[in-house]
């Protein structure tokens, strides 16, 4: 992946802090800001269990490195 003057990633991989931050923009606004259509169902869905893992994800991470302390 190339990379511009100030490190961030161009091209297809979004990294998962930008992608869920735009997942919760989409959710309050009802439509995809890539597409423009409105989310159905199915997209809605995805898009709440994605944010729900990661921040599941967040809080294990969390509790490891809290019993991991010296």
């Amino acid at each position: 992946m190339a990379k511009a003057k100030d490190q961030k990633v161009q091209g297809w991989y979004e990294p998962p802090s930008e992608k869920a931050r735009r997942y919760g923009c989409e959710l309050k606004l009802g439509a995809n800001t890539l597409t423009g259509e409105l989310l159905n169902h199915g997209t809605a869905s995805y898009r709440i269990g994605y944010l729900k893992s990661r921040k599941h994800m967040n809080a294990a991470r969390r509790a490891l490195a809290q019993k991991h302390k010296s």
